[in-house]
């Protein structure tokens, strides 16, 4: 790797790659200037309804003492939780406030496997608590997350195989845009295990929730939202997206949601089109929708994909050595 490259790249000025993005603003896709509206027709698909009074006994939950669960990889602790196979694990699952979290997403989403849910739920608890996150919100984190599961996504073995994978035109309007980012993982032949796609699908739907709503409090429209979410250094650590994920992996991770790092940087200059994996299924969901023809990603922006996800991979290979193995890797 040429080190002096990149940082040639890290020290472009705010100016200059201002530039750049509005400069792609004007060309890159045609449905830029209803990414607002994209965002927030999909938010509104899955809104949680809460004239149930089931919002107001989340509230009563979140609010009460919960077990202190491990702050890495979600899928590797969702493991975990599942086999019983730990001290910690079985503390859990006899915590009384797990049972109530479990109880309340199985009420709202039956049938669901609600593990990697209540984990979500337990982590936003203290964010609902201190009203970072509303619990209107946290609940449809939660119940997202529920409502995949029942597709199967978070399954052992998960979908993504190229037959699998494939979307069934005759089911409509799909809320979620895992599906539409799956294809373009496999179109370009950018190949990940099933931990790390589990990290992506649930990534890319927090992050079009956590948009509409950045986009909406900041008054922001077409790629100007992806830019400004990526400036990190304009934010607080309590209003950037990456407070919703943790571990390693949750650095690459926004950075492939919002087309962040050296990676993104450089394919912004050099084909002038933004490299958020959010935006591009955007548009692959809005092409569809108007039965237009889509434009496949140029070739750096899929090479920043697939540098991101490879780095993905490695961290989160590394924080899996207790289990030895490395997931088995599926066609994208």
């Amino acid at each position: 790797m040429d080190i002096s490259r990149v940082a040639r790249f890290l020290e472009m000025s705010c100016h200059g790659v201002e530039k750049v993005i509005k400069k792609a603003d004007s060309k890159f896709m045609s449905f830029s200037n209803s990414i607002s509206s994209s965002l927030a027709e999909i938010t509104e698909a899955t809104k949680f309804d809460s004239s149930s009074g089931s919002l107001s006994r989340l509230a009563l939950i979140l609010g009460n003492p919960l077990p202190e669960l491990p702050r890495e990889n979600i899928i590797s602790f969702a493991r975990e939780l599942r086999k019983i196979s730990t001290t910690r694990a079985c503390n859990t699952w006899v915590h009384p406030g797990w049972a109530e979290v479990v109880q309340w997403i199985t009420k709202n989403v039956p049938g669901c496997d609600p593990v990697v849910p209540a984990i979500h739920a337990v982590r936003l608890a203290e964010q609902v608590r201190t009203n970072e996150v509303s619990t209107y919100r946290a609940a449809n984190y939660v119940l997202s997350a529920a409502k995949r599961s029942l597709r199967g996504q978070n399954s052992k073995d998960l979908p993504l195989s190229e037959d699998i994978a494939s979307i069934d035109e005759s089911r409509p309007n799909p809320t979620s845009l895992s599906e539409e980012a799956s294809e373009l993982f496999r179109k370009n032949g950018i190949v990940v295990g099933n931990q790390t796609w589990q990290l992506v699908s649930e990534g890319i739907d927090i992050a079009v929730d956590w948009l509409d709503d950045f986009s909406t409090r900041n008054n922001l429209t077409g790629c100007s939202i992806f830019s400004t979410a990526r400036d990190s250094e304009s934010l607080s650590s309590k209003t950037r997206l990456r407070k919703y994920f943790s571990g390693q992996a949750s650095r690459p991770l926004v950075s492939l949601l919002l087309g962040g790092d050296q990676w993104g940087t450089l394919a912004r200059k050099s084909c002038g089109n933004e490299a958020s994996l959010v935006l591009w299924s955007l548009g692959l969901r809005r092409s569809r929708q108007a039965g237009d023809d889509y434009q496949n990603p140029p070739a750096p922006v899929v090479r920043a994909w697939r540098t991101t996800t490879e780095l993905i991979e490695r961290v989160t290979h590394v924080s899996e050595t207790n289990e030895i193995e490395l997931a088995p890797t599926v066609a994208a």
